[in-house]
Formats: structure tokens, sequence, C-alpha cells
């Protein structure tokens, strides 16, 4: 085996002991850990271009995405809208099922933008039914995540399935089908993998005051309707949806509406709008906090972005040490078919 297959594997061993024996902080340690294999790897000169390059294109990439999506979620939970929406979801399923809720929930959300501003955008209002429902916040969560990664880049409008069907020269409706065989299957893993985890009885912890039902009784005095508490999530997935659309059927020449709709149909603009219909939540009163929700919403976004991109420094030094490269010496990559995104 090659000294770049051996370099890489040994890496990733060392971060594993690092992160989950040692108990080292993460980033510090994919940092680590990225600079080792690229001082083995590359030339002196590319080690810290490959580290930068990858932490950079990944912040690019997601940074305002994840920090808009943070801001959405905290308004939401600060205005009461998570209460009106756990409630609502209750209703419709029943607390026997509100787990079911929570993983259909992240499926259809994690359609159309990626999955970890959607986690962030729905985490309030899983909390919140985690709360009413009385189930285990790690059970709650791990079924909202299974539905959002399951979907990730698979299933059209997301960005990266209509890249894919363009591509792969596939029809939306190939795309859609194939995403399809492969999400559901990996959902309902992750529905199987979440009772086998939780099946112990976990003790909720309740915050001062009371049972849950006293606590989003009392939490907020008067709290928006379902509707309106649903339009700062559900506008900007219609915005990127449309633009996913539109690019794919979008004629030479785009009319006036169809440009400001592929506009405002970024991730970033769209999620922009969402905060503007999450801020009508707001009391009169209550618009000063504002800023202090923002902040609050940076800070609890911050670790999720150090974090992304520190692994995408680490995937890019393990990109160009020429993983793919050395690889396929070794196996015949044509002939492994659909394993080849395992390896």
């Amino acid at each position: 085996m090659s000294t770049v297959l051996l370099t890489i594997g040994a890496g990733i061993l060392l971060l594993v002991i690092l992160i989950s024996v040692l108990k080292f902080n993460a980033f510090l340690s994919m940092l680590l850990v990225s600079l080792l294999i690229a001082l083995i790897a590359l030339p002196a000169a590319e080690v810290v271009p490959a580290l930068t390059t990858g932490f950079g294109n990944t912040m690019k990439s997601i940074g305002i995405i994840i920090i808009l999506g943070s801001i959405i979620g905290i308004l939401l939970e600060k205005t009461g809208a998570t209460l009106s929406i756990a409630a609502a979801i209750v209703r419709m399923t029943g607390m026997k099922r509100a787990g079911l809720a929570a993983g259909m929930t992240g499926f259809i959300t994690g359609i159309p933008i990626f999955c970890d501003s959607g986690f962030i955008v729905l985490s309030g209002v899983n909390r919140s039914l985690a709360l009413r429902s009385g189930k285990p916040m790690v059970y709650m969560a791990t079924l909202l995540a299974a539905g959002l990664y399951s979907v990730h880049c698979l299933i059209p409008p997301h960005p990266g399935a209509m890249a894919a069907a363009g591509i792969m020269k596939n029809s939306v409706g190939t795309q859609i089908l194939a995403g399809l065989l492969v999400a559901l299957p990996a959902t309902f893993a992750g529905f199987a993998w979440a009772r086998l985890m939780c099946r112990k009885e976990f003790r909720q912890p309740q915050p001062a005051g009371g049972s849950a039902d006293a606590v989003l009784s009392t939490a907020s005095a008067v709290v928006p309707p379902v509707w309106k508490s649903l339009l700062p999530v559900l506008v900007p997935l219609m915005l990127i949806s449309i633009r996913s659309i539109l690019l794919l059927y979008a004629s030479s020449s785009p009319s006036i509406l169809e440009r400001i709709l592929l506009m405002i149909g970024y991730p970033e603009t769209a999620l922009l709008v969402g905060i503007g219909l999450a801020m009508l939540l707001l009391p009169g009163t209550e618009i000063k906090k504002v800023n202090l929700f923002i902040e609050e919403a940076i800070q609890k976004a911050g670790p999720v972005l150090i974090l992304t991109a520190a692994g995408g420094a680490l995937g890019n030094v393990i990109r160009a040490a020429g993983i793919g490269d050395e690889a396929g010496k070794y196996l015949p990559l044509a002939q492994w078919g659909l394993l080849v995104p395992f390896l």
C-alpha cells in the first residue's frame, strides 16, 4: 500500500483517538491532523495553502447560510413560534408519534435546502416538540437528523441533486426516483437506530417551573398563529425550490420576474427573507431586543461554522494528497458502481 494511503489512514485513526479517547478539542484535533497529513504528503510550499483553501472554501459556501438559518431559529424560539408549530404537530400526529413527525418534517424540509441550515432552523421546533411530547431530546434530534441528512443532495430540487442530474444527463424524474430509493431506506435506518439507542428510559430535563405542559403554557403569553409561525421556514424553502426549477427550465432570455425569482432564490437571500418574516412575529416592544437575539444566534452558529470549516480543511488536504489517484491504482473503480461513494 502506498505512503499516501497509509498516511491518510493513520491520520484519521489519530483524529479518532484525539477526539473520542483523549477528549481533545475537535477543532484543534482536525487542524493538527490536517497539518500532519499535509506535511507528510504534500510539498512544503503547498501545506498551508491546502489548509487555508479548504477552510476558506467551506466557510464561503456555507458560512452565511448557517448564520442566517441560526438567526431564523432563534427568532422563532424567542417569539413563541416554535411552541405554536410544536403544538400543531402534536395535534396532528399525537404524542406517541412525535418522533415520526420530527423525522418526516426533516425529510421534507431537507429536499430543497442544505441539511445543516435546515437542522438549525428546525432545532427550536424540535426542542419544543420534545418538551411537549416528553420524548428524549437525543431521540428527537436523531430522527430529525435522519430525515434531513438522508435526502441531502439526493432528491431534486436540492441544488446538489439538480447538479448531479445535469452532470449525469438524468431527467429530474429519474433523479427523484433514484434519490428516493436511497433516501427512504436511509431514513428508516435512522428511525431504527434511534429506537435502538434510546430504548432506555431517559429523564427529560425540565426547566425550573414545572412540567412540560406548564412550561409550554407559560413560555410565551401570546404565541403567533401556526400559519404565521411557519412562514419564516416555508417561504425560504419555496423560494429555493422555485429557483431550482427555473434553472432547469429557464429560457435564454428570462423575464424580469424570472430574474427576480432567480436572485431571491439563492439560499442566502431566501433565508434573509425568512429573517424578515420572523422579525414580523416580534411584538412592538420586543424589536429593541432583536440585536441581542442575533448575537445569541451567531454565538450558537460559531462552533458549527468552525468545526465544519475545519473538516473542509482536512478534506481538501486529503484530496490534495491524491487519495483518488492512489485508490484508483488498487481498485477497479468502474466495476464497483454504487460502492465507490463509501470508499
